[in-house]
């Protein structure tokens, strides 16, 4: 399933959110970014790999 939908999925489910436009957007190292807009407000959103996490997670607790 592609992202885009999954997001609409979970924002309509869980915060009443009914996404017209979900637009990837440049970001950083760490997750994606997109802007997601309704008919009442503009979001920024940020989607965070969880492996990515746990990997970080793993290198901080080796550097301590």
């Amino acid at each position: 399933m592609e992202i885009k939908t999954l997001i609409a999925n979970m924002l309509i489910k869980n915060y009443q959110i009914e996404p017209r436009l979900i637009e990837q957007r440049p970001s950083g190292w760490s997750g994606l970014a997109f802007l997601v807009e309704d008919i009442r407000e503009k979001y920024f959103l940020k989607v965070y790999d969880k492996k990515s996490r746990q990997l970080l997670l793993g290198l901080m607790q080796l550097a301590f």
